[in-house]
């Protein structure tokens, strides 16, 4: 307002300096990449390894923790693998899992929910 400037000059510096702002912001996001997802998803599916494992062992009258006990650990295991699953699918780089390593798991663990439920009645 102190200097008058034609419109086209203030329109092009202003594009010039969204267009510069939105590269820099780019190439940040690129080069500042975190692996958490990743980690969290493989701690995840771990987890609900070892808790499918437990449960088939307490199904199968094998020594162990009682068997409520199990079928809570193997539902929580199961909700922080999908929980784990659903915020890696945003991320930009691959979580190094694939959707079907995931889902096997799930599913694996869901069929062993489903015996242990048919046993326990």
């Amino acid at each position: 307002m102190a200097s008058p400037a034609p419109a086209g000059d203030l329109v092009l510096d202003r594009v010039l300096g969204s267009v510069l702002g939105i590269a820099v912001g780019f190439v940040c996001a690129l080069l500042v990449v975190h692996d958490h997802a990743a980690v969290r998803v493989k701690r995840a599916l771990a987890a609900c390894t070892e808790a499918a494992e437990r449960a088939e062992q307490a199904l199968a009258g094998r020594f162990g923790p009682a068997f409520p006990v199990v079928q809570v650990r193997l539902v929580v295991a199961v909700v922080e693998l999908r929980d784990a699953d659903d915020a890696a699918a945003g991320e930009l780089w691959p979580v190094g899992m694939t959707p079907s390593g995931a889902c096997v798991e799930l599913r694996k663990t869901i069929r062993t929910r489903r015996r242990s439920e048919c046993d326990a009645s």
